[in-house]
């Protein structure tokens, strides 16, 4: 697929007045629609249907390597164009009625979607294609899609020449998410010695100042958005996301209070710290013996099956943690600072508000003693999208909002973690609960 340059293409090829955001998961997909005054008027959620070839981006860019490179474009692509549909639907909406849409990604998502070949990704240095702000065209990118939803295609009409934008990706595994999160909490405020943590499939982290900012990421794998964990599900109604004890019981509470079908990545994490504070899991990460074969049920479904915690999940949730703080750590000590000398933390990803930061520090994934400076944040990606669609002040190169975050480009340093002789033992210190 040629993606054009944005001279090259109609920006005002309609006098639409609605934009569009979207943050592209491993997992999974976010739409908000905005009016002409930059109001959020409706919201989409949908899957990744890519999960299906892959749980996390590395199994995903070695299927692509091995040939299928095109099947997981046009995945990505079906799921986009199935969200824009649900989403303008909801207010009785054709497509032409949208001047912009902008996406952001990491950077295998975004390549995949541009169409762009992700080779480079599959080995080291992992160097991202998409470095600057990507434009093409809506016709284009859907060129190869056979629309035969006759209501699809009345919905697509006249939309043809619309510009979809991707943020830019700082390397392999620091997508245009994190340049979004990263642009969206700078506009904020001032920031110094912030240290931000976007965990999802990968885990990427980064330390804020005035003028520097670290970025790394870690192999966490797919554990905090519901993969690889025995009855683990995306962040969807009916997914255990809160927990609680009372007295030896655990409680646990589930998205929209649906009936409990599975658990999604802070369900995850606060089960872990409450079954931690009841013993039934030991410092090491062991459960005690009753629960260690078959796993401690926290709930049931509507069909009476048992939702549990297994020995298995557990280990696979010390393994990401341990990646995550452990990148932490050396990233601070890059800076020549202590884990708890962070002036305040930032939990983004999947995350509902509801997740206790307490809990968070009390398993280690934030650094124990930081709760009171660490806050949820949300979905950094889609607000740093949903911000630039606000600020921009025209679709194209002299816009001010490109200009800002090319700035903040200017000052960002990747660290390659991998490289660093410290890791491996770090990362095992981080294993204890």
């Amino acid at each position: 697929m040629q993606v054009l340059a944005l001279e090259e293409m109609q920006t005002d090829f309609l006098e639409g007045s609605f934009s569009v955001a979207i943050d592209i998961g491993t997992t999974t997909l976010v739409f908000v629609l905005l009016d002409k005054e930059g109001k959020i008027v409706a919201t989409q959620m949908g899957l990744n249907h890519q999960r299906s070839y892959g749980a996390d981006v590395v199994s995903r860019i070695a299927l692509a390597i091995e040939g299928q490179e095109d099947l997981l474009g046009s995945c990505i692509r079906r799921d986009i164009r199935l969200g824009l549909y649900r989403l303008l639907s909801q207010k009785n909406l054709a497509l032409k009625v949208v001047k912009h849409i902008v996406i952001a990604g990491n950077t295998t998502m975004e390549q995949l979607f541009f169409g762009v070949s992700i080779k480079e990704l599959g080995s080291y240095p992992f160097l991202p294609s998409i470095t600057k702000f990507i434009h093409a065209e809506y016709g284009q990118l859907f060129s190869e899609e056979i629309c035969e939803n006759k209501e699809m295609a009345l919905f697509e009409q006249g939309a043809e020449r619309l510009v979809v934008t991707g943020f830019p990706c700082i390397a392999g595994f620091v997508g245009g998410d994190i340049t979004a999160g990263l642009y969206e909490l700078v506009m904020q405020k001032k920031r110094e010695a912030s240290v931000f943590l976007d965990i999802g499939t990968n885990g990427e982290l980064a330390f804020i100042r005035s003028n520097k900012i670290l970025v790394a990421s870690t192999a966490a794998g797919p554990v905090f958005e519901g993969s690889n964990i025995s009855c683990g599900m995306a962040a969807l109604p009916g997914a255990i996301c809160v927990t609680q004890t009372e007295g030896d019981m655990l409680l646990c509470h589930t998205i929209m209070e649906k009936t409990p079908r599975g658990i999604c990545g802070s369900g995850l994490i606060e089960a872990v710290a409450d079954l931690r504070k009841l013993s039934v899991i030991e410092k090491d990460g062991l459960m005690q013996r009753a629960w260690r074969e078959n796993g401690y049920a926290l709930a049931r479904g509507e069909d009476g099956r048992a939702i549990s915690l297994t020995q298995g999940d557990i280990r696979e949730f010390q393994m990401a943690k341990a990646a995550i703080a452990a990148g932490v750590e050396i990233l601070l000590n890059r800076v020549g600072m202590r884990q708890t000398q962070g002036k305040e933390y930032l939990l983004a990803g999947g995350f509902g508000a509801n997740l206790s930061v307490k809990k968070a520090a009390s398993v280690g994934l934030l650094p124990r003693g930081t709760e009171r400076k660490a806050s949820v944040v949300g979905n950094t990606s889609l607000k740093g999208a949903v911000r630039f669609l606000r600020n921009e002040t025209e679709i194209g190169t002299d816009s001010a909002a490109i200009e800002e975050i090319e700035g903040l480009l200017a000052v960002v340093e990747h660290i390659h973690l991998a490289n660093r002789e410290d890791f491996p033992e770090t990362f095992m210190k981080h294993m204890e609960l």
